[in-house]
C-alpha cells in the first residue's frame, strides 16, 4: 500500500493553478473560453435564440486606485469585484478575470433581467469603497445564430465596451454589427490620414459670416473636407472623431490654419479687402504644451496679422481643467489673437 494524498493534492493544486486567477478564485482566460465553447455547443439552441450573454468589464482608472490607496486596498478591490460576478452568475454561468483590472462573465440571462443585473453589478462595485466611487464600463455580446468561437465573442464585447469606455454617464453598452463596420473604417482611415495629408487632399473651404442686420460680410469660417481620390468627399462626422481619438487632430487643425494663413497671404498681395477668418481648434490642440508657439510660427511665416485670424474653442474644452484654458486665452489675447 503507498499513500498517495500529498500527490493527488499536488495535482489538484497544479490543475486549480492552471485553470484560475490566483487573487480572484475566476477562471483565467484559456479555461474561460473553453468552458463557454463547449457550453454552447451543448445549448446549441438556446444559443440561437439569444439566451445567453459574454459580458466584458473594464474598471475605468484602476491606476488611480493603486496609486492613491496601495496594492492591498487595489488587490480588495479585485476580490471584491470577482465576488460580485459569482454573486450575479451563480450557478446559470461562470467569471472570468481576463486582464489586470478587466473581466469577462458568461451567464444565461437576456433581456430586461439581464439588464438589470448589470446595473446591480456595477452599482456593488461602485459603493465598495466609501471614499471613492470605482466606476467600470461593459461591453455585452449577446449570442445569436451566427458561429462565433468564445475568443470571437470576447473581442466582439471588448468593441461595445471600447465605445463607452471612460464614459461615467453611460456604462453599459451592447455589440451590433455596425461597430464591426465602424472599426474597419476606422483602421483604414487611420492607414490613410498621413497619406492623405502630405498629398493635399483635405481641402480648406470659407463659409461666410454676414451681419444680417446690415447684410455686411464681417467674416467667414475655415471648414475642412477630405477628397478622397477614389472614395470621394468623405464626411467630418466620419474622420474627426477618428482624429480625435488618435491624436490626429491637432495635425489637420494646423494644416487648416496653415492654409487660412497662406489665402490671407495671397489675398493680401492681391490688394483684396480681408474680413477674418476663424479656425476652430479641439482641447486636444489646447493641451500641447506648444499650441501658440505653433501658432505664431506659423502665422510669423505667412506675415500675416492676428487681427486677421479669429480663434474658435468649443465649449467641451473647459471640461476638466478651466483655469488652464483660460490662462491660455489669456495668452492667445497678448498675442494679438480674437
Amino acid at each position: 500500500v503507498t499513500d498517495i494524498s500529498v500527490q493527488k493534492a499536488s495535482t489538484r493544486e497544479m490543475r486549480y493553478l492552471m485553470d484560475f486567477d490566483s487573487l480572484t478564485g475566476l477562471y483565467n482566460r484559456d479555461s474561460f473560453t473553453r468552458r463557454v465553447d463547449i457550453t454552447l455547443l451543448s445549448n446549441k439552441e438556446k444559443k440561437e435564440d439569444g439566451k445567453y450573454a459574454l459580458v466584458y468589464l473594464d474598471v475605468v482608472q484602476f491606476k488611480a486606485v493603486n496609486e492613491i490607496f496601495g496594492q492591498m486596498t487595489a488587490d480588495s478591490v479585485l476580490q471584491h469585484i470577482s465576488t460580485s460576478i459569482k454573486n450575479l452568475v451563480s450557478d446559470r454561468g461562470f467569471g472570468c478575470r481576463i486582464g489586470s483590472d478587466r473581466f469577462c462573465l458568461f451567464v444565461e440571462s437576456y433581456g430586461q433581467a439581464l439588464e438589470q443585473s448589470l446595473q446591480i453589478l456595477l452599482e456593488q462595485i461602485a459603493n465598495y469603497m466609501s471614499t471613492y466611487r470605482i466606476i467600470c464600463n461593459i461591453g455585452v455580446y449577446v449570442t445569436c445564430k451566427e458561429e462565433l468561437t468564445a475568443q470571437e465573442m470576447v473581442g466582439r464585447a471588448i468593441l461595445a465596451q471600447n465605445v463607452v469606455k471612460g464614459n461615467v454617464k453611460e456604462k453599459i453598452n451592447y455589440y451590433r454589427d455596425e461597430m464591426r463596420k465602424d472599426m474597419l473604417t476606422e483602421q483604414e482611415i487611420t492607414g490613410l490620414m498621413n497619406n492623405a495629408l502630405k498629398k493635399g487632399e483635405f481641402v480648406v473651404y470659407y463659409q461666410p459670416q454676414y451681419d444680417h442686420s446690415t447684410k455686411k460680410l464681417i467674416g467667414a469660417e475655415a471648414l475642412v473636407r477630405w477628397f478622397h481620390p477614389e472614395k470621394g468627399m468623405m464626411s467630418p462626422a466620419t474622420f474627426i472623431p477618428i482624429f480625435e481619438n488618435n491624436g490626429f487632430i491637432t495635425n489637420l487643425d494646423l494644416y487648416v490654419f496653415d492654409n487660412v494663413c497662406g489665402f490671407i497671404e495671397k489675398k493680401l498681395k492681391e490688394n483684396v479687402d480681408i474680413v477674418p477668418i476663424s479656425s476652430n481648434f479641439s482641447r486636444y490642440d489646447l493641451f500641447d504644451p506648444d499650441f501658440i508657439f505653433r501658432l505664431e510660427h506659423i502665422r510669423k511665416r505667412h506675415k500675416v496679422d492676428a487681427k486677421y485670424l479669429r480663434i474658435e474653442i468649443t465649449e467641451s474644452a473647459f471640461v476638466g481643467d478651466s483655469n488652464y484654458i483660460n490662462s491660455l486665452i489669456s495668452k492667445l489675447h497678448n498675442y494679438g489673437y480674437v
